[in-house]
């Protein structure tokens, strides 16, 4: 028996291709039209409760699985938003992302999620790629884009959303808050408790234009203070991160002679500093502090209260925009080219998410 030679006659298998069930395979079964089942598809209501009932027997029967790409083509748009966001690492992103998901679920649409990591050029590419799926609407953060970006937003008749930030000349809509007045209350708020040697710490703000603002109204509304307060901005070049927030302490209290008020451009720098309370933290920072001086100063921070901060840094937290006027400029406001406008997906989107 000559196995190589029947090895080499053997003809190669082909694989059977799965048949994709089609909306005419569901129209047969439900015995309507396949015009029908697109309208059904589209808008449930609008078809008779008989017809209905039969269509969604016959989708469950088959395992009916909708082409969005197709119906996207046909109808110039998708079921599809485009959310791209600067950090998936940051939980209050996080946050909002996972309520514009359960929102616009429930309006019918899904959200396809991109992440820049606070870079202009790969923002660029995520909305090349956005625009190539024909989404209903394309949700961007913050107002700083580059120039083709926003080109290429205006070119496509998309709906665009800029969220976390207004104050600037937005591509459609605009949904958020302006950082150098938080910025301002933030300073307002130490200076108002007496403090005089006050320094906003934040990370790569050479990126992250939204933090930078809120360091220039900081800076800014100290620079007004009668009293001649000193202050210092010191950034950290990485991503925020709880050790950031203990070099740029430690930094802190080297550069800012008799350091008595902290603002956090986030929460993760923020969750450092009640850890530092500890003697074997304040070592680490190389900090020589009486430990009631320094309580003083972390129970300045004005930073937010999220989900994972622990329960025993009570203490550290500024208490929240419903008892404290300094967070009111928090608060969301919506911006349109045109004027004011009540959109649906900015109603949405105006919805309070619980950091800056």
């Amino acid at each position: 028996m000559d196995t190589g030679s029947s090895l080499q006659n053997r003809v190669p298998r082909k694989r059977r291709k799965m048949q994709r069930v089609t909306m005419m395979d569901v129209a047969k079964l439900a015995q309507v039209s396949p015009s029908t089942v697109s309208l059904y598809l589209r808008k449930p209501a609008a078809v008779s409760p008989a017809a209905g009932q039969e269509i969604a027997r016959a989708i469950s029967t088959l395992g009916y699985v909708p082409n969005l790409v197709a119906g996207g083509l046909a109808a110039a748009s998708s079921k599809v938003v485009s959310v791209i966001v600067p950090s998936i690492r940051n939980a209050f992103f996080a946050e909002t992302v996972s309520t514009l998901q359960s929102e616009l679920a429930a309006e019918g649409l899904q959200v396809i999620l991109g992440h820049s990591e606070y870079g202009e050029d790969q923002e660029e590419a995520l909305v090349r790629t956005a625009l190539a799926w024909a989404p209903a609407a394309v949700v961007l953060t913050g107002l700083s884009h580059s120039a083709e970006t926003r080109k290429l937003l205006q070119a496509s008749g998309v709906p665009v959303i800029e969220m976390w930030e207004i104050g600037g000349k937005p591509v459609d809509m605009a949904v958020g808050f302006s950082h150098p007045q938080v910025g301002a209350s933030a300073a307002r708020h130490l200076l108002s408790k007496g403090r005089r040697s006050i320094a906003f710490l934040g990370a790569r703000m050479q990126e992250d234009h939204r933090a930078a603002k809120r360091a220039s109204g900081f800076a800014e509304e100290a620079k007004r203070d009668a009293g001649q307060a000193a202050c210092e901005i010191i950034n950290h070049p990485g991503a925020a991160t709880v050790e950031a927030g203990s070099l740029l302490l430690s930094r802190a209290l080297q550069q800012v002679p008799n350091l008595d008020g902290i603002a956090c451009s986030n929460d993760l720098i923020a969750l450092r500093m009640p850890a530092t309370r500890d003697r074997r933290a304040r070592q680490d920072c190389g900090c020589r502090l009486r430990r009631s001086r320094f309580q003083r100063l972390v129970h300045s921070l004005p930073h937010d209260d999220p989900p994972f901060r622990r329960p025993d840094r009570e203490r550290s937290r500024t208490p929240d925009s419903r008892r404290h006027p300094w967070r009111a400029p928090c608060r969301r406001r919506t911006h349109h080219r045109h004027g004011s406008r009540s959109d649906r997906a900015a109603e949405h989107l105006s919805r309070p998410v619980s950091s800056l």
